[in-house]
């Protein structure tokens, strides 16, 4: 459509309201005096808009940073940014036959405005420059996060929009066109002049309602949004989505790179076809097209914060599974029913229309200032990614392939799944109504062993029906899903084997079955929930704590199972202080057995470097420094657990172990000048045993509590696998309060204590001090049989909110005191720990305590991640 108006050129600078810019002030007095004339046009409504025809701007002049900033977070699409362009300038007085404003949408990241022309059709005003502050959690506003946010959205060209329409009308998609416009202040816009006024926009047509004089839309009468289009195809089987149009049109969008296609990025257009109604799908918002994620630390914070699946637009997709992170759901919904040979089929078309002249004359609908920076390079990229349609179409397939959903509707279905002689698996839908069975299925598949491992079908409401017909044997794994309503089963597959699906369902819903099922009670799978499809996920962990630990995770995601199916690590720890070393392998498998989670697991020290200045409460320092005192150990331990947490609050475990321990006979240290340790006690020992914990925790706040409580009680047993009298049984508990004096002021007092029975080796004995629970002391600086200690906190935590520094810090008072028992040994003596300490918790992520604890024993300065307790 064409944007008229009188035609004068004039240069002006859009600035971000948001921006902070750390670059040095780049307005010039042309450009302050620009701003005075806005203020202006803002305060005087009656001033006159002079009507030009196109105006020369610069997009986002504030992502014009120097080269090192660019190495650090980016050079992404900066030059094309910060390039004058000439747009025209959009009168909404003539446009469309003239816009009046509705109201202002968007997302966290773009301004919208929704305008109507006198006829009902709707526009929308988009803003070009994006702000990703939005995103950021509420502690993150007003800090530098919120710069460096506002910053990355020159990840996203500028223009890439415009370059679409003829890609996508080549490819037989419906879609929007949009233009690249400038937006003056005017009487029109009226209060949404502070909003969109004197700003570079996207315009386009708004589909919705009714289109039929529309030809991009498909002349559809009937324009729905994706909340709409999920109730109406759950409600009703005649009303279908075309699921090759839409193979198609997430094709295209991989083809450009146009990687964020969530569910309100579509529009769907409905057609009439007999008695079912066909919705097509109508992709808009192109705001992600070329997106480039370079930068040393953005690659590194990505990362850090789970976006590790974003990919840079480049000449291939390297991980085409992550590339679709985004729109997963919506592909793995609206996808189940079209077959491999169909998803190449449609890639084969797409290249053949995706002509070299095709690209080329898209791509150089960028303005013509801004093509040569980058303009080739996106032609060259999109020649390559076309050429491997074909192969993104066959990848992507076998992943969704894997694992199917199928649904029913709201209304009686008849399921009939039959395994066929091939070992294929057919799976047919009807519709059920008062006539009886429909003859044709609205759904049917025949899914493949080698591309399909589990076929799960949903219920979704009603009286339904599962009929299992024939019986070959093969690997595909079939779960049957009923709905609330009072479903059945009729088995009818034959032989030694039938079919024996798994079927989940509630108690009392009255399921009716005829021959043998499995029926199984899991409240994790019997609801349907479309968003609940999850990646697996690998890559390096950080564990911070006492020990450094530094690994790699490999989590692996499956059905009916959270928060994850498995996942395997392997972290080396570090202590730095000390110098240990330590290797651990861990397995995970949450609801191995109902909601019992097992684990399983070994851990290696060498050595596991601890405190030894005796055994007793009395034990006495010399001058000597603190490494003298040091004891290495050797240690292997393996085991497994089943645990679980029962109502949010109460957490029960039991370990069986096996461990291997070797005492380092160091004679230049105490351990190895103690007349009373033998070296028959430092040799190497074997043992068995099992532990049983419990842990009721009820916080208002599990990362800095100030009301709760926290119990925690357990047990356990060793026995020396070589010596049999040698064996002991261990209790502890302990349980702390956390109490509110005033707003930001609370009191934490915990008290503890463990005791054994039997004969446990001289390092296998309780032990108190350090920050596990007795500061102002060394860690381990008493042993003996029974320990006792009580702890207390006064703490003061404020809110802090700056440019520099968004969280929480405080200031803390402790009193520590307590003591151990040891048969032989007369002993009336406290020890006690005090002192200040501090905290730090930036954007309440990572809390930081450090604490000075003085004593009559040594003066300790203790840093650790979390509090005290």
């Amino acid at each position: 459509m064409a944007l008229t108006g009188k035609f004068k050129e004039r240069t002006v600078m859009l600035a971000s309201v948001k921006q902070r810019s750390n670059h040095g002030s780049y307005f010039s007095s042309c450009t302050l005096l620009s701003i005075f004339f806005l203020i202006s046009a803002v305060a005087n409504a009656q001033t006159a808009i002079p009507e030009v025809k196109t105006k020369t701007v610069i997009a986002g002049k504030q992502y014009d940073i120097d080269k090192t900033s660019q190495a650090l977070w980016g050079r992404h699409y900066r030059a094309e940014w910060a390039t004058p362009v000439t747009v025209p300038v959009i009168n909404l007085d003539t446009v469309a036959g003239g816009l009046n404003p509705v109201k202002l949408g968007g997302g966290s990241q773009s301004t919208t405005l929704h305008l109507e022309n006198d006829k009902g059709k709707n526009y929308v005003l988009r803003s070009v420059v994006k702000d990703f502050s939005g995103v950021l959690p509420e502690i993150c506003k007003g800090s530098f996060l919120e710069t460096i946010a506002i910053d990355q959205a020159s990840i996203a060209h500028p223009y890439a929009a415009l370059t679409v329409p003829k890609m996508i009308e080549a490819a037989g998609i419906y879609h929007t066109n949009p233009q690249i416009v400038f937006v003056p202040y005017s009487k029109r816009l009226g209060l949404f002049n502070a909003n969109i006024g004197n700003t570079l926009c996207l315009f386009e047509e708004h589909p919705s309602g009714n289109q039929e004089d529309a030809p991009n839309f498909g002349n559809s009468k009937n324009v729905i949004g994706t909340d709409d289009l999920f109730k109406i195809i759950g409600q009703d089987y005649h009303h279908k989505v075309d699921q090759l149009a839409f193979v198609k049109a997430r094709l295209f969008d991989m083809f450009v790179g146009d990687w964020g296609r969530h569910e309100d990025q579509w529009r769907w257009a409905s057609f009439q076809v007999g008695e079912d109604t066909i919705y097509k799908p109508i992709p808009r918002d192109r705001d992600q097209l070329y997106t480039k994620f370079d930068g040393s630390i953005l690659s590194i914070a990505l990362k850090a914060a789970g976006l590790g699946h974003l990919e840079s637009f480049d000449y291939k997709i390297a991980n085409i599974r992550e590339y679709n992170f985004s729109a997963r759901h919506l592909d793995k919904k609206l996808t189940n029913e079209v077959t491999r040979k169909q998803w190449t089929d449609i890639a084969k078309d797409l290249q053949h229309a995706l002509t070299d002249t095709v690209i080329e004359q898209a791509v150089r609908q960028l303005p013509p200032e801004v093509f040569p920076i980058s303009g080739q390079e996106i032609i060259d990229k999109l020649k390559s990614r076309r050429n491997h349609l074909v192969k993104y179409a066959d990848e992507y397939y076998r992943f969704l392939a894997s694992n199917i959903d199928i649904t029913g509707t709201a209304k009686k279905d008849l399921f009939e799944v039959e395994k066929l002689d091939n070992k294929e698996t057919s799976v047919k839908i009807f519709g059920v109504n008062e006539v009886g069975v429909d003859k044709e299925p609205y759904y049917h598949r025949i899914f493949l062993p080698k591309e399909t491992q589990e076929i799960r079908i949903y219920g979704l409401d009603d009286n339904d029906v599962y009929k299992l017909k024939e019986y070959k044997q093969n690997k595909t794994k079939i779960r049957l899903i009923p709905g609330p309503g009072r479903d059945s089963i009729n088995d009818e597959s034959e032989g030694r084997e039938k079919m024996k699906p798994k079927i989940y369902d509630t108690e009392g819903s009255g399921f009716q079955t005829s021959g043998k099922v499995h029926i199984s009670y899991n409240s994790n799978v019997n609801d349907y929930h479309y968003d609940a499809f999850k990646l697996d996920k690998s890559g390096f962990t950080m564990k911070p704590g006492n020990r450094l630990g530094i690994g790699y995770a490999i989590r692996k995601e499956k059905w009916g199972k959270k928060p994850f199916g498995v996942e395997h690590s392997l972290i080396g720890y570090y202590t730095i202080t000390r110098g240990g070393l330590a290797v651990e392998y861990r397995t995970t498998l949450p609801q191995l057995v109902g909601k019992w989670n097992f684990d399983v697991g070994a851990r290696a020290e060498f050595p596991f470097v601890v405190y030894f200045f005796g055994v007793g409460n009395n034990t006495e320092r010399s001058n000597n420094p603190n490494r003298y005192y040091r004891m290495s150990i050797h240690e292997f331990n393996t085991g497994f657990a089943f645990n679980r947490l029962i109502k949010s609050s109460h957490f029960v475990q039991f370990r069986p172990y096996y461990q291997v321990i070797k005492i380092l006979d160091d004679k230049d240290k105490f351990i190895g000048m103690a007349s009373n340790i033998t070296p028959i006690q430092m040799q190497q020992k074997y043992f068995t045993g099992a532990e049983v914990a419990y842990n009721y925790i009820k916080l208002n706040n599990p990362k800095a509590p100030t009301r709760g409580i926290n119990f925690m009680a357990g047990v356990s047993y060793s026995q020396n696998t070589k010596i049999s009298s040698r064996n002991f049984t261990r209790y502890t508990s302990s349980l702390a309060l956390y109490l509110p004096i005033l707003n930001n002021l609370s009191f934490a007092v915990r008290a503890g204590g463990a005791t054994l029975n039997g004969k446990a080796e001289f390092y296998q004995l309780n032990r108190l001090g350090g920050n596990e629970n007795l500061r102002g002391h060394l860690r381990e600086r008493f042993y003996g049989k029974t320990t006792f200690y009580n702890d207390n906190e006064l703490r003061w935590l404020i809110k802090v909110r700056s440019y520099a520094f968004n969280g929480t810090i405080g200031l803390l008072g402790f009193v520590d005191h307590g003591r151990v028992w040891q048969p032989g040994e007369k002993s009336n003596k406290w020890h006690v720990g005090y002192g200040p300490g501090i905290v730090i918790a930036p954007f309440d992520r990572l809390w930081l305590n450090g604490t000075y604890g003085i004593s009559s024993d040594d003066t300790v300065f203790h840093l650790q991640v979390g509090f005290f307790f």
